[in-house]
This record gives C-alpha cells, structure tokens and sequence, in this order.
C-alpha cells in the first residue's frame, strides 16, 4: 500500500479532495438542515436523498481500500454500487413518491413464502425496473444530458474491468500454462502493475466526481455556489 501511495501521489491527492468534497457537501446540508424547523416540508424529499449520499460515500471508501490492496476487479463492484446509489438518490429527489415504493418493496424473505408468489413478485420486480440506472438517467434534466451520458458510460466501463464477473476479467486475471502432459491455470486475486493501479485509482476518483455531479442535482438549494463550483472544477481537471 505505501508503495502504491508514494508512485501515486497525484492521484492520491486527488482521492483526498474528492472525498474532502463529500464531506463539505455533508456538513452544509446538516447546516442548511438545522436551520429550518423540522415540520419544513421542503426538506421532506431531500432528506429521503442523504442515505444514498452517504451510502455512496462508503461504497468510495470501500473501493480505495481495495484498490490500495491491488484488489482491482472487486473495487470496481463498489465503484458500481457508489454510482447506482447515486443514481438512487435522484430518483427519490425527482418523485418523492418512489422512496416509499423502494424503502417498502417485498423483501426476498417474503418472496420464499407461498404470499410471495404473486403480486409481492411483481411488485419487487416494477420497483427494480423504475430502479434500473439506465431509467433512472433517461429521467435526468435536459441540461443534465451530458451528465447523465458520462455516467452511463462509466457504469458500462465498470462492468468490464470487474463490476461484474464476466469475460475480460477472466481474461486480465487469468494465465494458462500449458506442460507436456496437463494444462495450468493461475487465476490472479490480488495484484496489479504500474499502469493497472494507476488506471483504477483514475477510475475511483472520476466515479467519486460523478457521483458528486449527481448529487449536486439534488442538492443545489442546499450546497452554495462555491461548493458546486469546487465540484465542477474538480471533474474538469485531471
């Protein structure tokens, strides 16, 4: 780790100031919050928005602490999970209503059980379809397309290097060693060169910066100009 730390010094001190970012955006919006009594009903979606924040923010760390541990193609699980909480949160933002339908949705328990075989079924399935991140963008605002396209595409990216278990991970993880007689295969859990390392910590940082881009959707009567400005600075540069 202190390896990686020292011939990444750039890149780590960009991690720092995304996750300094997330942390300014949580202190504001606890002070904008504690001004306001709690029968405000402005906050009343808003609110349903700041567990996906904050769940979004874990699933960052998560991902450093892997990545640091050259755990790559698992990092890209929670850079993957930071994103569609992300994405989770506007959709609660955008139609109040939905908190209700995701925070009340059948729970897998439920769907085991004879009750759970019909509506309960369908219903966890419509939630999971309305939840469904490509939705969920096509929903965005119109000035938010290009936000909404990058974030796709970032979510796609994600899928190859390890968000899911597919093929291309199989392939960087994997060495076949053929002998005389028998075939060999090493399959690689941890572990990384210069220029992997380097690629998935650029990766954590542009998912945080996504992340916080979407979140400013949501936030932007509660976080003040200077702190949307820090963000956006901080996804246009590199």
């Amino acid at each position: 780790m202190f390896y990686t730390a020292n011939r990444n010094r750039a890149r780590l001190k960009r991690l720092r100031t995304a996750m300094r970012l997330f942390s300014d955006g949580s202190e504001a919006y606890s002070r904008a919050r504690g001004k306001h009594a709690l029968s405000d009903r402005r906050f009343e979606t808003i609110d349903c928005v700041f567990p996906f924040f904050m769940s979004c923010r874990t699933s960052l760390y998560g991902g450093a602490t892997l990545t640091f541990g050259h755990q790559l193609s698992d990092a890209a699980k929670c850079l993957r999970g930071a994103l569609e909480a992300a994405f989770y949160a506007y959709r609660v933002f955008s139609e109040p209503a939905a908190w209700e339908r995701w925070a009340t949705r059948p729970s897998a328990s439920r769907l085991r059980t004879s009750a759970g075989l019909g509506e309960a079924r369908k219903q966890r399935s419509a939630v999971g379809r309305e939840f469904s991140v490509p939705t969920i963008a096509r929903n965005f605002p119109s000035d938010a397309a290009r936000l909404a396209s990058a974030a796709i595409d970032l979510y796609e990216e994600l899928i190859d290097v390890g968000g899911h278990f597919n093929e291309p991970v199989f392939q960087a993880s994997t060495e076949m060693i053929v002998h005389e007689r028998v075939a060999e295969i090493r399959y690689r859990l941890i572990g990384g060169d210069d220029r992997e390392i380097g690629e998935a910590l650029d990766r954590l940082a542009t998912t945080a910066g996504m992340c916080l881009r979407i979140f400013a959707l949501a936030f932007a009567e509660f976080w003040d100009e200077r702190l949307i400005d820090r963000i956006g600075y901080f996804t246009t540069r590199k």
